[in-house]
């Protein structure tokens, strides 16, 4: 896949909203492309549940 095909791909992608996408070529190979502004930020794990007493 040449560059302007990514960019075809990357213009189609943000103006639909989306960010990854897979496209699969004609003789049957694939490719996953995304797209975004900055690297995914890891949420913080929830806090343990305190113990409530009865």
């Amino acid at each position: 896949m040449d560059s302007e095909k990514i960019s075809q791909i990357a213009d189609i992608m943000r103006s639909h909203g989306l960010t990854r996408v897979r496209v699969e070529e004609s003789d049957g190979s694939a490719v996953e492309l995304e797209c975004g502004a900055a690297a995914p930020v890891a949420a913080p794990a929830p806090a343990p549940a305190a113990p409530v007493a009865a």
